[in-house]
């Protein structure tokens, strides 16, 4: 069977489509799909980028792993917000999105015939990258409370022993036990 099969429609994908109809048919819609920002960046932001974007130079790709400036910077931001300490040098690496990482991790640590524990509240990815590395994913319930808290996993007697996860907004990835 080709891997391809067991890759569903992108759910924002599917909302997108449902959103089109609906405007389509004259509703006015709020979304609240991806988060696209509903105002544009800061005028001195986009100015300065656009200044940037004519300096020679700056055009190449950036290292694989982001320039050590933004890796200090991503560790220092961190360490400011969260009170982690993560060395720029071995522990940051700069990527094009969150979903890029949670998606490399389960192809790293996922193995034909792995069970992987996925919050029922997350981006799709993870259990569309246990079933394309040939684990079946096996979905945790989340309750959520005060948003700036992280969702609340809920024993699941059917799923024995515990799991470690690491949900996207976790950043000391610490272990969560159901």
């Amino acid at each position: 069977m080709s891997r391809t099969a067991l890759i569903s429609e992108y759910l924002f994908a599917a909302i997108d489509k449902k959103l089109a109809d609906l405007k389509a048919k004259g509703v006015d819609v709020i979304s609240f799909g991806v988060g696209d920002p509903d105002s544009p960046p800061p005028k001195a932001l986009r100015e300065k980028m656009a200044e940037l974007v004519l300096e020679e130079g700056l055009h190449n790709y950036s290292p694989y792993i982001g320039t050590l400036p933004f890796r200090e910077a991503a560790a220092r931001y961190m360490r400011r917000r969260y009170g982690v300490t993560v060395d720029p040098k071995e522990e940051v690496l700069g990527l094009l999105g969150s979903k890029e990482g949670i998606g490399n991790c389960y192809i790293a640590y996922t193995t034909e015939g792995d069970t992987n524990l996925v919050p029922s509240l997350a981006y799709p990815i993870p259990k569309t990258m246990t079933r394309l590395m040939g684990g079946t994913p096996h979905l945790l319930p989340t309750h959520l409370g005060f948003c700036s808290a992280p969702p609340r996993l809920v024993p699941d007697p059917s799923f024995p022993g515990s799991s470690q996860d690491t949900f996207s907004h976790f950043p000391d990835g610490g272990t969560r036990t159901a």
